[in-house]
């Protein structure tokens, strides 16, 4: 390895990506490729008489690491090819478009949930008012009866 690089891959670029290499084009790999920086790496090839593709493609595909009998067989590398073994740690696409499903019902809910609280706190408002209303209503009533009764007494004990 000569060096190494983390860009930010454009449209563009990912398409060159995906065009140059095995993986087919679809939406998973283009979402993955431009969700976060790459990591570029150039490599430097001393056997001038090796095709550089044919030996990744061989390293991903083909190779299978050996079985090491010095190890117990818990500490061994599974008998998988790279591509197969690193393959499953990327989610499909299917796996991608649940994921972004779920995400999306559950903003749905939060939504719903909210303008539901929303609504409930204003007709609570909406009651609390009708009764802080009621209530002045009463009062006004009652201090009008005193007042009526103050009146009345008062004249009761001029007349009087």
């Amino acid at each position: 390895m000569v060096g190494r690089e983390e860009i930010q891959l454009t449209k563009e670029m990912a398409e060159d990506v995906l065009y140059a290499g095995d993986a087919p084009v679809n939406e998973a790999s283009m979402y993955e490729l431009l969700s976060a920086p790459a990591l570029a790496i150039c490599f430097r090839i001393l056997d001038t008489e090796r095709n550089f593709v044919e030996l990744v493609r061989k390293i991903l595909y083909e190779e299978i690491p050996p079985i090491d009998e010095s190890k117990p067989i818990s500490d061994q590398p599974p008998q998988k090819t790279a591509f197969d073994l690193y393959k499953s740690y990327s989610l499909t696409k299917e796996e991608i478009l649940e994921t972004r499903r779920e995400e999306r019902d559950r903003r749905k809910a939060q939504a719903r949930e909210s303008r539901a609280r929303r609504l409930s706190e204003m007709q609570r408002m909406a009651r609390q008012a009708m009764e802080d209303t009621i209530e002045a209503r009463r009062i006004e009533r009652e201090a009008k009866k005193i007042e009526i009764l103050k009146a009345g007494v008062c004249i009761l004990l001029v007349v009087g």
